[in-house]
């Protein structure tokens, strides 16, 4: 009776402990991987998201603030908006087609977060009328 322990009749049946290890450790650098992956990919999408606003507002100051700037007679400025600080800075260009057009390249640098260093470079270029004209 002791002999014909149903326990020990079939020595085959499962996994040895090499073949869990092996299988554990297939799935761990797998995980290792995907995690990897995903991390990846959050900041990729929360950098083209921070680019995209960023592009927003070059397109606001496009419009709205650069005029003015250079209405008031300045080629730089600087201020805050949607929670992003913006620095632009003009450097005219001449033009003997369009004498009463101020035209140039304007560089505006947005830096997203207040205590990050990183920024956004966009050059435009813009035509304004010349004050007086």
């Amino acid at each position: 009776m002791g002999m014909n322990n149903p326990v020990y009749e079939n020595s085959d049946a499962g996994f040895t402990l090499l073949e869990m290890i092996i299988a554990f450790l297939v799935l761990s650098i797998s995980m290792g991987v995907a995690v990897q992956t995903v991390s990846i990919a959050s900041r990729s999408i929360a950098l083209a998201t921070e680019r995209n606003a960023a592009a927003r507002l070059v397109d606001a100051l496009q419009a709205e603030t650069l005029p003015k700037v250079l209405a008031a007679g300045k080629v730089s400025g600087a201020g805050d908006a949607e929670g992003m600080r913006w620095e632009l800075s003009f450097t005219p260009t001449t033009s003997a087609n369009s004498p009463e057009l101020l035209q140039g390249i304007a560089v505006i640098k947005i830096y997203p977060v207040r205590e990050n260093p990183r920024h956004h470079d966009f050059a435009v270029f813009t035509s304004v009328k010349k004050r007086g004209l």
